[in-house]
């Protein structure tokens, strides 16, 4: 944008920039002061009104990562949306920044958040009783993880001891229906257990490869975790590194164990 001035000294008329203008398409154009700047194409690109040479001058840049209310998130951000399915299921989901197959910012579902009650156990030190208090929890769980509810009871042995137990235990699980829309659906035990090696393992179980020199579990979304080697039937944590007697170093990996050494004919 230009300004009519005249010269004092001599009356002279010239133009003068003053300001810069920006306008995107199907949206009311918008002046930029000399300085400022402002984000287009829902945030991909930004345009400043830059000042140099004694002159303005409109600068276009593409602004990577992905966008999302007013903000830009670099490639691996997170945030919080609220969910588009079932929101008396889940309320908020936590989307990630990614490349889509075809190079392009995309987002994706990672985590689903919802409120859910939950029932505890309380001591009452009146009269050395428990009784059940419920409250509502923020749960957060990762996408096609489960999250197990069940209901507590107090119960009571023959000596008048109380104390409580879960039961009616249900596992639910985080689904994406559709491109930011999740909700919880119910599984069964089986469905949550991992297969290793043609076996099925329930959730949370543990089992020793002896081969392998692993100790193993059956983690969230069916994936089969590693916790610790087992070397000569002893445990040894992940990170470990142990001298062997043939002088080589033992190497407790999270993806596999590893030996390493100096002479190959000592393995």
């Amino acid at each position: 944008m230009w300004k009519c001035t005249r010269n004092v000294e001599d009356g002279r008329l010239s133009l003068e920039p003053v300001a810069c203008q920006s306008v995107e398409r199907n949206e009311n154009y918008e002046v930029l002061s000399p300085g400022s700047s402002r984000t287009m194409n829902n945030g991909s690109v930004k345009h400043s009104c830059d000042i140099g040479d004694g002159r303005l001058k409109s600068v276009f840049e593409f602004v990577p990562g992905c966008y999302h209310n007013g903000i830009v998130y670099q490639l691996g951000d997170e945030w919080q949306e609220e969910n588009q399915g079932d929101k008396h299921l889940v309320q908020n989901v936590t989307m990630e920044c990614v490349r889509s197959e075809s190079g392009y910012f995309d987002k994706k579902v990672t985590e689903c958040k919802f409120n859910s009650e939950e029932e505890y156990d309380v001591h009452h030190l009146g009269n050395n009783s428990l009784y059940i208090e419920k409250f509502i929890d923020y749960i957060t769980i990762r996408l096609n993880n489960y999250y197990e509810k069940s209901d507590l009871v107090i119960v009571e042995d023959s000596d008048g001891i109380q104390s409580s137990k879960r039961v009616n235990t249900r596992h639910l699980k985080c689904v994406e229906t559709e491109p930011g829309h999740v909700t919880l659906i119910n599984v069964t035990e089986e469905e949550t257990g991992c297969t290793y090696k043609n076996q099925t393992y329930l959730h949370k179980s543990s089992w020793v490869d002896v081969t392998q020199g692993a100790g193993l579990r059956c983690g969230n979304g069916n994936e089969v975790m590693k916790d610790y080697c087992s070397l000569n039937g002893k445990m040894h944590t992940l990170g470990e590194e142990l001298k062997l007697s043939n002088g080589c170093v033992f190497v407790c990996d999270e993806q596999r164990n590893i030996y390493i050494c100096d002479d190959l004919l000592k393995l």
